[in-house]
């Protein structure tokens, strides 16, 4: 850290971790969260929302291949049990071979392996899940379905570093029981989901759209 006049993190606790390396150097660490621009988001006619759960991104990147064979050996079956007609989509490009094996075990789960838009199958699906254990910095996949105004549900580590409230713009749940009971909740109540959908993208509008972020940054260079 003696070399560099700067050093950005995307979340409270990368910058955090930064610092405790150097005390006299971190006055240099700011958070900079990430960021997307809500037009690359607009659709001109938003689709029905079907019964789908929706996990995104890259699947080769190992926080998330744990996180789906996580959600399938301790939460899924807990889902199905109360909502039978489920579908859930796996969209994400590198596919592990420990995920592409869920597909083989069970024909409710799509894996759609790279794909050109995932936001069409965000719009679509009726919650998007974050089940993550570990990993650090914010979730890109939040943020996009806040953009999206779908609803999440995600343990703590998989929202580490967004400002969240439970109950209010996510859903939080660290336990099996817990996940699966708030998946099931938005997926038979929709004026909840609808309504937690949009707190979220309040949210994001405040903190992590593009315009809300620029001005911070350029204040640092």
């Amino acid at each position: 850290m003696d070399k560099t006049n700067l050093l950005l993190t995307t979340s409270e606790q990368d910058g955090s971790s930064f610092k405790a390396l150097s005390s006299k150097n971190s006055y240099k660490v700011h958070v900079i969260p990430n960021f997307i621009r809500i037009g690359d988001y607009r659709s001109k006619a938003e689709p029905e929302k079907e019964k789908w759960i929706i996990l995104p991104g890259n699947m080769n990147y190992f926080p998330n291949v744990n996180a789906a064979v996580y959600f399938y050996r301790d939460i899924y079956p807990l889902i199905k049990a109360q909502v039978p007609e489920i579908k859930w989509y796996i969209v994400g490009r590198d596919v592990h071979p420990d995920v592409a094996a869920l597909a083989e075990k069970d024909p409710s789960i799509v894996i759609t392996g790279y794909v050109d838009s995932v936001a069409d199958y965000v719009r679509k699906a009726q919650v998007v899940i974050a089940p993550l254990l570990e990993g650090s910095g914010t979730r890109l996949k939040i943020l996009e379905a806040w953009a999206l105004k779908t609803p999440v549900v995600s343990s703590t580590k998989g929202a580490e570093g967004l400002l969240y409230k439970h109950g209010s713009n996510i859903m939080i749940a660290d336990d099996p029981v817990t996940f699966a009971g708030s998946v099931v909740q938005l997926l038979q109540d929709r004026k909840q989901g609808a309504m937690l959908a949009e707190q979220a993208h309040r949210t994001l509008m405040a903190n992590y759209e593009a315009d809300s972020v620029r001005e911070k940054l350029l204040s640092l260079v």
